[in-house]
């Protein structure tokens, strides 16, 4: 543990609403990366407070012993766009926004970095495939890939290897597992929060940020080296490109005067 390096300027972000044990799996896998962030902030949207619970604090300590600093703030029930500016406003250099569900592979922060660096990226994202088709995508697979094309969604990796791609410049990000240089973004203005009626809404996000980019020129791109395995939530329900929620989601994009070419990935309205 002693051997670790670190990227001091890169602050990781992990939200939660009381998921204890995926976030366990989380903070594991991201204080086992070979260079690990400065520091890690988890955002607890629950209600019992998830830095009580035994294994949490533990890997707090462990994450202390190696250098990283680590703190844990209190939010309460609050949507998810509006926890996601709160990281922004409070990340000073670069932020590494992860989930608690998803098991980060020990080069992943690191591929991340190449890329960005490499392509002049604001925000790059890694691939983030599910584990089991649980949500039911149409074009879930879990074969190994050799190549990857612009377009592609960052669940459908399941393994490309360390010869894939390293860069795909592209719009659509999975914040999931997406590193972003803060000032660019915060000097442009931009917020994950489309509007104040969306705070009820809990999905469509990154798709908004992303759209929100490209509208700025902010330069975006993928790294399917980047990988993770997302395990999802016992509680994750099936997913449909095709409802509502796209339409829904294309109107607020055009009444803000949004790109939607965006949603291609959702297929047709």
């Amino acid at each position: 543990m002693y051997r670790l390096q670190k990227f001091h300027d890169v602050r990781c972000c992990i939200g939660t609403i009381g998921n204890a044990h995926g976030l366990s799996l989380t903070l594991q896998s991201v204080i086992s990366q070979s260079m690990v962030p400065g520091s890690i902030a988890i955002y607890d949207c629950s209600q019992t407070g998830i830095g009580k619970d035994f294994y949490i604090q533990q890997l707090i300590q462990c994450a202390v012993l190696i250098g990283i600093r680590v703190e844990v703030i209190s939010l309460g029930k609050v949507p998810l766009d509006e926890m996601y500016d709160l990281m922004l406003e409070e990340s000073v250099h670069r932020m590494w926004l992860c989930n608690d569900d998803v098991l980060y592979d020990p080069w992943c922060l690191e591929a991340l970095d190449d890329a960005s660096e490499s392509h002049g990226l604001v925000a790059v994202c890694g691939s983030k495939p599910d584990i089991v088709n649980q949500r039911q995508y149409a074009d879930w697979s879990r074969d190994y890939r050799t190549s990857v094309k612009d377009g592609d969604p960052p669940y459908a990796f399941y393994k490309l290897g360390l010869t894939a791609p390293k860069a795909v410049t592209r719009i659509h990000l999975d914040l999931g597992n997406t590193l972003m240089h803060v000032r660019p973004i915060k000097d442009a203005g931009i917020k994950f929060k489309i509007d104040e009626e969306s705070s009820a809404t809990s999905f469509g996000e990154d798709w908004v940020w992303a759209a929100k980019m490209q509208k700025a020129k902010l330069k975006t791109g993928f790294a399917p080296n980047a990988q993770t395995i997302h395990l999802d939530k016992p509680s994750g329900s099936p997913f449909n490109p095709y409802t509502t929620q796209r339409q829904l989601l294309e109107e607020r994009l055009r009444a803000k005067d949004l790109p939607t070419d965006v949603l291609a990935e959702w297929g047709a309205s």
